[in-house]
């Protein structure tokens, strides 16, 4: 990972607000935190990224995911979907299960899950997105 990326710069930020006795290396967190670790695999986080921005208690909003909507609306797989979510989302989040079984995803920017809920849902934000660069 490029020291200069987004996610090490994002990665950095949130090592900032952890608790002093659960600081990590830049290098480690890069590598545990993130599904894809290439700059540009997206800002998808894993189960443990996920853990480490709730211990640095960073905002973030939970938007319902609905896979069956997702086919059916965009005439695509979930693979698919989830390389334009890597592509089209610029902010970290993280894709999981709610306790009644359904999906759901986690944002960590206001501004990017206020415009999914003025769209409607993810799936028709993502749509009408540009790809970021």
């Amino acid at each position: 990972m490029i020291r200069d990326s987004v996610k090490s710069r994002i990665t950095q930020a949130v090592l900032d607000q952890l608790p002093e006795q659960s600081q990590l290396e830049l290098s480690i967190a890069a590598k545990s935190w993130w599904v894809n670790i290439r700059n540009d695999g997206g800002l998808r986080l894993t189960e443990v990224g996920k853990l480490y921005f709730s211990l640095a208690e960073i905002e973030y909003f939970d938007l319902p995911l609905d896979y069956k909507k997702s086919i059916t609306k965009n005439q695509t797989t979930w693979n698919a979907f989830l390389m334009e979510l890597n592509h089209k989302l610029t902010c970290p989040y993280y894709l999981g299960k709610n306790i009644a079984g359904g999906a759901h995803i986690r944002l960590y920017d206001s501004k990017v899950a206020m415009m999914i809920s003025l769209y409607g849902d993810v799936y028709d934000y993502v749509k009408s997105t540009k790809r970021r660069k």
